[in-house]
């Protein structure tokens, strides 16, 4: 059965596209209208939160909404953004 445009499924896999491609306009878009699904993890196991603090893109833009959840992960090794974030060198 093909996924409905409108289905949690298909919103967070579009949210953590753009956030994977760093596409502010996108995010800051779904930020602003609350209709991204802001703690949600990826197949990786990855909030956008996490893979911001890898990537250095976006970081900002998700640490000022008020909705993220610096704790939240679905990683295999229990991984947080602030340990990525350290990991990685990020200006966190």
């Amino acid at each position: 059965m093909p996924v409905d445009r409108e289905s949690p499924e298909k919103r967070a896999a579009c949210w953590h596209s753009a956030v994977r491609r760093g596409s502010f306009s996108l995010v800051s878009s779904a930020l602003a209208q609350q209709s991204s699904p802001v703690n949600e993890v990826d197949s990786g196991g990855f909030t956008a939160l996490m893979r911001c603090c890898v990537s250095g893109q976006l970081l900002s833009l998700l640490l000022e909404h008020a909705g993220v959840d610096v704790n939240a992960s679905g990683a295999p090794d229990g991984s947080t953004a602030l340990l990525l974030a350290c990991r990685s060198g990020s200006p966190t």
